[in-house]
């Protein structure tokens, strides 16, 4: 017994393969804490800086304690993780906000004997 399939079920079939590829794309964004981390000043103390931010990771491996991070906004897309890099970092000395950012995070915890000419 032969079954021929119409064009119209042939186009049903391949748009709803199609949106559903296409949904599995999509970006979720979990955590926005940009609007917050513009209230951020150079010596804030810690209790100030959890009353704007919330908590930071505590359990992430790259987290320490004077150097604490904040999902700022994460993107996720196939494998829901969230990496280092979509965090936003803020450093701390004798309890107060030394600096925040990548770009700090970078020029004077990760790589603080780089130079710039």
């Amino acid at each position: 017994m032969k079954t021929y399939f119409s064009k119209k079920a042939i186009i049903g079939l391949t748009a709803s393969l199609a949106l559903s590829l296409l949904t599995s794309c999509t970006f979720v964004s979990k955590y926005s804490n940009r609007d917050n981390a513009l209230k951020l000043r150079k010596g804030m103390p810690e209790a100030e800086v959890l009353a704007i931010m919330g908590e930071p990771l505590r359990n992430a491996k790259f987290s320490q304690p004077d150097i604490w991070f904040y999902y700022i906004e994460t993107r996720w897309a196939f494998d829901c993780k969230v990496t280092r890099d979509e965090c936003l970092p803020i450093v701390f000395k004798d309890g107060k906000i030394q600096g925040w950012g990548v770009e700090y995070y970078k020029e004077h915890i990760e790589f603080p004997n780089n130079t710039k000419k």
